[in-house]
């Protein structure tokens, strides 16, 4: 549903699904070498910053599930921060300054 790509050239995918991930894979490689799952139901938009932040649209079924959340560099858990409010159903992101010129 959702991609992005970081500084290092790896492309992040999200997989839209009740059992959503987010598959990692490294510039060149067709396989994804690791994959983020923790709290993701119906993940779709997705975005990351130049720090290194992976920022998640979780559009959930369920509107105790649809937030934002953010990944820290590295990580395969969110922090304890979650976008909640404002919005229904999110499904894409963007962020400034754009990661590539």
């Amino acid at each position: 549903m959702g991609i992005a790509v970081d500084t290092h050239a790896t492309l992040c995918v999200t997989n839209s699904t009740e059992s959503g991930s987010v598959e990692e894979y490294r510039y060149g490689r067709s396989t994804p070498y690791r994959s983020i799952t923790d709290e993701l139901v119906y993940p779709e938009g997705i975005v990351v910053n130049k720090s290194g932040w992976l920022y998640v649209a979780n559009s959930g079924h369920t509107s105790d599930q649809q937030a934002i959340l953010e990944f820290p560099p590295g990580s395969l858990k969110p922090s304890s921060r979650e976008i909640t409010k404002g919005f229904f159903n999110p499904q894409g992101l963007a962020c400034y300054p754009p990661v590539l010129p």
